[in-house]
């Protein structure tokens, strides 16, 4: 019986060798995976399903493992923006929706045009209060970590959650010297269309901004902002229902196939994880301040 089974044996113990971080070649790993599943094929049919997710789950983490920021790096605007396609799943993408729509009522902070909830502490002009990152949210930061957009010495600590239904956006603005001058944001349940502007400034004050650059940020992506990006432009979503999709979107190469010039796409109920840093923090913790009975 071990005989017969020897090679899907093998693949196994490969595959879980992977898994506790053993350093094996991407390429190799996937041949070795695709031959297993080929292999048991014959076996049972729910140990067949168990293994074809299995190796989609590696698959998709390998990945992960292996973008290159380069290749996703925009040409058309200032220095810098990274735009990523499909960075998560629909599965993820649903698990996200779900987690922050069960947040508890308090998490939440009303605005006028928006809704938001804080995750990792409370930013103020003096720095972060600051607070443990729930483990459903770790893993997306640390997956943007992974990508090294962040030096070690500002590593991501504080993930802002926005609500946006249809028709609803932000006035250009700047984030503002509190944070880290990298941002990254992954998006959620519908696409948005990101509008960057330069500031008219006089010696006194700016007196209006022209809109330079616009993104088109799809279900699922991820978009990094650096440098220029986050400094000298402010950035704003307009309030409309509906986007009309055209050669002045500056990311239009880099987007799914589906997307097709002069195509409106109509606005739903959008949820975004601006992931960043914060770097003053203060020395009193939100959860030390729990009471524990």
């Amino acid at each position: 019986m071990l005989q017969k089974y020897k090679h899907g044996i093998l693949h196994i113990c490969i595959i879980i060798l992977y898994a506790i971080n053993v350093k094996i070649q991407f390429k190799f790993i996937t041949s070795c995976v695709t031959t297993f599943c080929h292999d048991i094929l014959f076996i049972r049919t729910g140990f067949v399903i168990v293994s074809i997710t299995f190796y989609r789950y590696l698959r998709y983490n390998f990945e992960m493992d292996n973008i290159d920021l380069k290749d996703n790096k925009l040409t058309l605007v200032d220095d810098a923006a990274y735009y990523i396609p499909n960075f998560i799943t629909e599965e993820q993408e649903t698990y996200i929706m779900d987690k922050v729509n069960s947040a508890p009522k308090p998490k939440w902070c009303q605005l006028k045009n928006r809704r938001l909830q804080n995750w990792g502490g409370i930013p103020h002009a003096k720095g972060l209060i600051p607070e443990t990152i729930p483990d459903w949210l770790k893993g997306f930061v640390d997956r943007v970590e992974s990508l090294q957009v962040f030096p070690r010495t500002n590593r991501p600590n504080h993930v802002l959650i926005n609500e946006y239904l249809s028709g609803q956006g932000i006035m250009p603005h700047l984030d503002g010297s509190l944070f880290f001058p990298t941002i990254s944001t992954i998006n959620c349940g519908s696409h948005t269309v990101l509008n960057f502007y330069k500031p008219l400034k006089t010696d006194i004050e700016v007196v209006s901004s022209e809109k330079v650059y616009s993104l088109l940020l799809e279900r699922r992506s991820l978009l990094i902002l650096k440098d220029k990006m986050y400094t000298e432009y402010m950035h704003g979503i307009e309030e409309i229902t509906n986007d009309i999709i055209d050669d002045k979107i500056s990311n239009i190469t880099y987007c799914g196939s589906n997307i097709q010039n002069g195509i409106p796409l109509t606005r739903n109920k959008r949820i975004s994880l601006t992931i960043r840093n914060v770097p003053r923090v203060s020395k009193f913790n939100l959860n030390s301040l729990v009471i524990k009975k």
